[in-house]
């Protein structure tokens, strides 16, 4: 067996297309090894889209008409959380780590790779954020982050955003909405 460093690897994509900041979280699990270092990237969407959890039916989520109508991409991620508005305003947070070195308690590991968010929030940015439960980053008890996780292969995945800004408008026009009979 091949020792592990502690050390973390950063990867810092900068502003990239939608589906690129998908797929390169996706390809580092996927390649995950016991060598392989902990990961963290760190990507800002150059374009707008939405994106369905893992196990989530997509008339059930977004309206597709209107996603076309639009010109947004539909995208889905392998790991779970719920649908998402994406764009440029927000600032995206992957941890891809190896699953032999997170607890195998899921509510832990969100617990660990979120505390360091929050921390970040209230060191660097002079926010009172908190963690809740163990799946939300909330300030002054509103959601400030989206939230998903899963596992691809060896890799334990957790997920994240911060809003900048928000285009409620635009994101209220994607959801699929039941019709009332």
């Amino acid at each position: 067996m091949v020792e592990k460093s502690n050390s973390i690897r950063l990867i810092h994509m900068g502003r990239i297309p939608g589906w690129q900041t998908q797929a390169v979280y996706h390809t580092v699990a996927e390649l995950m090894t016991e060598e392989t270092p902990d990961t963290i990237i760190i990507s800002q969407p150059s374009d707008t889209y939405v994106c369905l959890g893992y196990h989530q039916k997509l008339d059930h989520v977004f309206d597709r008409k209107a996603c076309e109508e639009k010109g947004i991409p539909i995208l889905r991620r392998k790991v779970g959380g719920g649908g998402t508005y994406l764009d440029s305003n927000q600032l995206f947070y992957q941890c891809v780590f190896h699953k032999n070195g997170v607890p195998a308690n899921s509510d832990k590991v969100y617990e660990q790779m979120l505390t360091p968010v929050v921390n970040t929030l209230k060191r660097f940015f002079d926010v009172k954020a908190e963690l809740v439960g163990s799946h939300e980053v909330e300030m002054n008890g509103k959601r400030v982050a989206g939230i998903g996780g899963g596992q691809i292969g060896d890799a334990s995945i957790v997920v994240g955003n911060i809003l900048f800004d928000f285009d409620f408008d635009t994101m209220a026009s994607m959801w699929s909405v039941p019709n009332e009979q």
